[in-house]
């Protein structure tokens, strides 16, 4: 047993009284069982600190132990309280050395937001340069822009799903290969709490810039036009030292952006700075920013070749079922003619992983919308279409993604959700969230904010089919995060709101019947529908098991 496995473990040693006496003339499978059973309690004793030793006297009695016997119902209770003791202090011990080695702490001056956006931001673009494709003409024309002379943001445009994510990622990883003694600040907006705004967005990169430039974070207001002054005035002096280039993938695709929030857009950079921007097509804000910068800082993404989109979408399939009959292979193979975006291939491959090991049609659909819609309809036929609503929609609504917990508390407290079938009546909510990570694995990423692993959508396409679709539930969605966290704040301390929904819920009265009551009697004070829900059913043995101090 390894020192860390020992520190994990709890023997809970039954010592009888009176001593169990070793039985004769045992036959020779009983005296293997004897010896395995001394050798693996020398082991434990030898392996394990004493304080994970918990030894509980107990009466001997022929049969084992008996619930009728007083002495076996006390021990029974001993087992528990030790148990319990001993496995929270673990836990605790276990979530406080993964803090102690997850926490970033400031480094010479430089705060740890930061380190954790690098961090982010550099993990992202690892996993999205992987999956770059054949686009050297463009990668040229980058380079050309990088080792020139030109002194206006470089700008890439193409439609959704067209590869502009991975082609950035592979020019980050190209620019050392170039400008060696260059400095890159790499951003891809919407991953992270500190890029989901142009203010955060350009904090975040501002600060970077001061760092490098003059070994301090810059201080100023959170406004976009006092960051449009600064960071021009840092990357003046920094170009000075040497190159610095910027490159911020997805900028339109920042939560309330639009055409006014870009005027910190610079049309004419500082000497020895390279801005480098990836942007959407056949949109207000890609217009904008070219009649800002004129049609000869835009690069359009060029269109997959059919060989190439097929290479795709074969390597594809492959990573997500290892293997696929012909017939599944011919019929997939066959739509690339009609769409070669990678984003489409994406989604179809993903969706022949689904039924992998059934006999199931796939259909293309020959577009990324309608392929998207029907991967969705899919969805709902295999995990229930309520159950999808409303779990999407939660999603959907946060602002910078959910956790684990948040979510299958969320779920829990959902009639959908519950059944009166499993041990628990909110494990319908577990199995389903898990569930649907699985279903959705390529499309969703876990990202750390502030300290914690939250869920967010990936893939920008998918989360606008995701808000259109269940457009009529954000009402409802918005409702339950902002109870629920209100709720989780207060920790409903008020034990006289208990006391009356406890009485009420005794007397016969139904949820509706009992909140309706309250909001009579507390008025404002009265507590949300949400709390009510929780401890009605709490107070009914349903949920959890909450301790009233």
């Amino acid at each position: 047993m390894s020192q860390e496995l020992a520190k994990r473990c709890i023997w809970l040693n039954r010592v009888y009284t009176p001593i169990e006496k070793t039985p004769e003339n045992l036959s020779s499978g009983e005296a293997e069982l004897h010896r395995r059973l001394n050798n693996l309690q020398r082991d434990l004793r030898n392996q394990l600190a004493e304080k994970h030793i918990v030894r509980i006297p107990v009466k001997f009695v022929d049969g084992g132990l008996n619930m009728q016997i007083s002495e076996h119902v006390q021990y029974i209770n001993q087992v528990t309280v030790h148990l319990r003791k001993h496995l929270m202090e673990m836990v605790n011990s276990i979530i406080e050395e993964h803090q102690s080695k997850t926490l970033l702490k400031p480094y010479y001056g430089i705060d740890a937001s930061l380190f954790e956006e690098l961090n982010q931001q550099t993990s992202f673009c690892q996993k999205a340069a992987q999956s770059s494709t054949n686009r050297e003409r463009t990668v040229n024309d980058i380079k050309t822009y990088v080792t020139g002379t030109a002194t206006s943001p470089l700008i890439i445009y193409g439609p959704d799903g067209c590869g502009k994510t991975t082609l950035m990622s592979r020019v980050a990883q190209c620019l050392l290969q170039w400008l060696p003694e260059a400095f890159v600040l790499l951003r891809f907006a919407g991953i992270s709490a500190q890029s989901s705004t142009i203010e955060q967005l350009l904090n975040s990169i501002t600060t970077q810039c001061s760092l490098l430039t003059y070994g301090h974070k810059s201080h100023c207001s959170h406004d976009v036009k006092i960051y449009e002054k600064v960071l021009l005035d840092v990357l003046a002096v920094a170009g000075v030292q040497r190159p610095i280039i910027i490159l911020l993938d997805g900028i339109d695709q920042i939560k309330s952006v639009n055409a006014k929030t870009m005027d910190w857009l610079p049309v004419n950079l500082p000497e020895n700075i390279k801005l480098i921007l990836s942007v959407t097509s056949l949109n207000q804000f890609h217009d904008s920013i070219m009649k800002k910068l004129g049609n000869e800082s835009f690069i359009k993404m060029p269109s997959l070749g059919e060989n190439e989109a097929k290479g795709i979408l074969l390597s594809s399939v492959m990573q997500y079922n290892h293997s696929i009959n012909s017939k599944i292979q011919d019929c997939v193979l066959k739509s690339v003619q009609e769409c070669t975006l990678p984003l489409y291939s994406k989604v179809l491959a993903w969706q022949t992983s689904w039924w992998a090991d059934k006999e199931h049609n796939v259909i293309p659909k020959g577009n990324v919308v309608d392929q998207l819609d029907l991967m969705l309809d899919e969805l709902e036929a295999i995990l229930g279409v309520t159950q999808v609503h409303h779990a999407l929609a939660i999603m959907t609504c946060t602002k910078h993604g959910i956790t684990d917990s948040e979510m299958i508390d969320l779920l829990a407290f959902d009639e959908l959700f519950q059944s009166t079938s499993t041990y628990v009546s909110w494990a319908p909510a577990c199995l389903t969230w898990s569930r649907l990570n699985k279903h959705l694995a390529p499309f969703v990423q876990w990202t750390l904010t502030g300290g914690v692993l939250c869920i967010q959508w990936k893939d920008n396409m998918l989360r606008q089919a995701v808000v259109a679709r269940y457009q009529k539930y954000t009402e409802w969605a918005n409702k339950m995060l902002y109870d629920y966290y209100v709720f989780k704040e207060a920790k409903m301390s008020d034990l006289n709101h208990r006391s009356v929904m406890k009485f009420l819920l005794q007397g016969g009265n139904g949820l509706k019947d009992i909140h309706d009551r309250m909001v009579a009697v507390y008025e404002e004070n009265s507590p949300f529908y949400f709390e009510a829900k929780y401890w009605c059913k709490q107070f009914k043995g349903a949920i959890h098991s909450y301790v009233e101090d």
